[in-house]
């Protein structure tokens, strides 16, 4: 199987996983807290980030010389760099996994108000919010294609939540806020690629989860949960990391615009999950609306060709080794 292929498939397992956590969020039904979820989210999760360690231990680390490696973070040069967790901008990684607390902690509370796929398809307006956070932040170049993408999806968020279609307004608004913080940690996520490896990142994202779930914990308390309960924690978890690593695998198999497209497969899955196991119905509304946030999305996808002053500097940086100064 050819890198593209092999990427395509690695991309929509991870979709699928991803996919495969929400549901099992909602199937708790808001028995259990929003901190408690995330606290096995990020505990069970460890296990596949050390599966992504080893991996790329394997394919990445080869007892990089330390003069070719200009192009590369310092925890990404050496045979042993993947133990080596310091960051090279550690303010920025914490930023980033707040950031990545509020996606996961705002998404999670929304699924106790809203129907998975309804609350899916509000979510996948985050790559819109991330085109916004570039030009602000990045200082991208927006083009009507862009603004195009932008007005679909707000046209298709404001269709889903009508009134006729008993929508919860504090439930998408959640989505919503889920789709902002998932804006900006993309947003970081571009500027670490310039300081820190995949692993590094991983590491940092996951344990301020687990520290940021554990603070929640002395608020809402640790609920005592059943054998069937504890499997679907692990599952959450395990299903998480697994996505990660996926996402890990075919990014480095693939450019992300050949297979950024599939991220909204996910909707398909949550349709699927929603009607089977949670007997969710579907209205004409919701449909048309998620609709357009997908075309949108996929629209962007293919007609991406804002200039990214950026991705410039991170290639000199590769060229001399040389630092060119912040990004942002």
């Amino acid at each position: 199987m050819k890198p593209p292929h092999q990427a395509a498939l690695f991309y929509i397992l991870a979709v699928f996983l991803l996919a495969v956590m929400d549901t099992a969020i909602k199937w708790l039904d808001g028995e259990y807290s929003v901190p408690q979820i995330m606290f096995y989210r990020a505990l069970f999760a460890f296990i596949p980030i050390v599966a992504i360690s080893v991996y790329t231990s394997r394919y990445v680390s080869r007892d990089i010389p330390r003069d070719t490696a200009g192009d590369m973070p310092d925890n990404m040069v050496g045979q042993k760099s993947l133990l080596k967790l310091k960051s090279n901008a550690l303010w920025i990684q914490i930023v980033r996994g707040l950031f990545v607390c509020g996606a996961l902690g705002f998404f999670t509370w929304s699924l106790e108000w809203l129907p998975l796929s309804v609350a899916t398809s509000i979510a996948l307006t985050g790559p819109l919010f991330m085109i916004a956070f570039g030009a602000l932040f990045l200082k991208e170049q927006v083009s009507t294609k862009h603004l195009i993408a932008v007005i679909l999806g707000a046209a298709g968020v404001l269709i889903i939540v009508q009134p006729e279609n008993n929508i919860s307004l504090f439930g998408a608004t959640l989505t919503l806020l889920s789709a902002v913080c998932f804006g900006f940690s993309a947003i970081l996520t571009r500027v670490l690629a310039r300081y820190d490896s995949d692993i590094v990142t991983s590491y940092y994202t996951n344990t301020a989860i687990f520290l940021v779930a554990i603070a929640g914990l002395f608020y809402s308390g640790l609920k005592i949960s059943d054998t069937e309960d504890t499997l679907i924690f692990v599952l959450i978890g395990v299903a998480g990391g697994l996505s990660n690593l996926f996402y890990v695998i075919a990014l480095r198999l693939s450019a992300v615009s050949a297979i950024a497209a599939l991220d909204y497969t996910i909707y398909l899955w949550a349709v699927i999950f929603g009607v089977t196991l949670f007997s969710e119905a579907l209205t004409i509304g919701s449909i048309f609306g998620s609709s357009l946030i997908i075309f949108g999305g996929i629209f962007i996808n293919f007609f991406w060709k804002a200039k990214r002053p950026q991705i410039k500097e991170i290639k000199e940086f590769k060229k001399t080794g040389q630092d060119q100064g912040p990004l942002v």
